[in-house]
């Protein structure tokens, strides 16, 4: 597989990972509760999704110069894997990301009870 196949590879791969990132990033916006004051919410998603694209631009890059053959088949064999690498990583984040982000322990000095995780786990199956 040539350096120009590998490039376009991982730019593909990067296209799909940020997709899947601007998915998990939304879900993890509300799991977070990150506020919407100034922008902070749409800045968290953007962030997320560059550095999600950077990553998977590096991974696909690395990850098809391995998997790689010669020809068309070689070129869809490798961003067939590096793209479903990507998302399955992505899928292992937003599972972690999710876990963490529900189950939280109360901060010091907040009044939690369990009916904010109930309200939670409530919010995240209507939406």
């Amino acid at each position: 597989m040539s350096w120009l196949s590998s490039f376009c590879v991982a730019v593909l791969t990067s296209l799909v990972a940020a997709a899947a990132a601007s998915v998990v990033a939304d879900r993890w916006v509300i799991w977070y509760q990150v506020p919407t004051r100034e922008g902070q919410a749409a800045l968290s998603v953007i962030a997320i999704v560059l550095f999600g694209g950077l990553a998977a631009f590096l991974g696909g890059l690395i990850l098809s110069r391995f998997v790689g053959g010669p020809g068309t088949a070689g070129f869809l064999r490798s961003l067939g894997v590096c793209s479903g690498v990507m998302v399955t990583l992505t899928a292992i984040a937003a599972a972690i990301s999710w876990s963490l982000g529900i189950f939280r322990l109360p901060s010091a000095g907040s009044n939690w009870t369990s009916s904010s995780s109930a309200s939670a786990l409530r919010a995240l199956i209507i939406s």
